[in-house]
């Protein structure tokens, strides 16, 4: 799992001396430093502690994803995104409920001009 930090430059490290008990310090980028003691605790324990702390909550990464997504590919058209059909697009043929589409891109009238040739 990838837990994603609130602040854009994060350092850890665990003393794992030879001391008995266990701690994470965390350095943030503003001098902050913030010690964990993990000892005696399960990874899942230990896990959900650091994103309670320093993650970001799921709702701030989902609209993160989805606004990445928007970002990195203009091609996306739909509900939600910046265009609502690829007609849109310069150089894409139009919709045919709008204009007509030409008859050799109709299957309707190929179909009978093949009947016809029978």
């Amino acid at each position: 799992m990838l837990i994603k930090f609130i602040a854009d430059i994060l350092q850890n490290f665990f003393n794992l001396q030879n001391y008995d008990t266990k701690d994470l310090y965390i350095f943030t980028a503003n001098g902050k430093t913030i010690l964990i003691d993990v000892d005696s605790k399960s990874k899942d324990d230990i896990l959900d502690h650091l994103l309670r702390v320093v993650g970001k909550p799921q709702n701030v990464l989902k609209e993160e994803a989805i606004a990445q997504e928007k970002k990195t590919n203009p091609a996306n058209f739909g509900v939600g995104c910046d265009r609502s059909c690829i007609c849109h697009i310069p150089g894409q043929v139009p919709c045919p409920g709008i204009v007509p589409l030409p008859d050799h891109m109709r299957g309707k009238i190929i179909r009978e001009r093949l009947q016809n040739k029978d």
